[in-house]
């Protein structure tokens, strides 16, 4: 059983280390904030507690980003990332117009490991953006799981308008 909770100061080092694992040696550091421009939200296993996932947003009125989401890989294809989705869609709709996620497109695969969950929710594809993380991967200094540094690895561009979370969608 699993249960979400916004994040705390105390979990900081866990999602940095979750981050490092599954989506890059680096790259939330730095920019991993709890502030009120960005809010984290985390899933526990209630038994023994651990932290095994996190999503990340960076709030606006307008536009809410999307800016990170991670599942520990034991935990992954469990409803988590569902999880984490829904609670943090739905606590957020009525303060955003939109949702977008720039979503990893692998360099080595080709695959878009979000592109099922967001499709799932109502999420569409919008574009496309070529070497999204190259220069940013190379001036921060983390490696990508894909590719390693620099990262050659594309963006695709998923939104949705918030009002399809204020209606009851599960």
């Amino acid at each position: 059983m699993f249960s979400v909770r916004k994040a705390l100061y105390e979990d900081y080092y866990a999602i940095l280390s979750l981050a490092d694992e599954q989506l890059g040696k680096g790259y939330l550091q730095g920019i991993l904030k709890l502030d009120t421009q960005h809010v984290v939200w985390v899933a526990e296993r209630q038994s023994p507690d651990q932290l095994v996932g996190f999503i990340f947003l960076a709030l606006g009125k307008s536009k809410t980003m999307i800016k990170s989401i991670a599942v520990k890989k034991s935990f992954q294809s469990k409803g988590v990332g569902r999880l984490l989705f829904n609670v943090a869609m739905k606590e957020l709709a009525s303060s955003t117009d939109e949702f977008e996620v720039l979503a990893w497109e692998r360099s080595d695969t080709g695959e878009v490991p979000l592109a099922r969950l967001l499709k799932k929710f109502g999420f569409v594809q919008t574009s496309r953006k070529n070497s999204q993380w190259r220069q940013d991967s190379i001036g921060r200094g983390y490696a990508c799981p894909s590719c390693g540094n620099p990262c050659e690895c594309n963006a695709v561009v998923f939104s949705i308008p918030s009002s399809y979370f204020s209606e009851s969608n599960d």
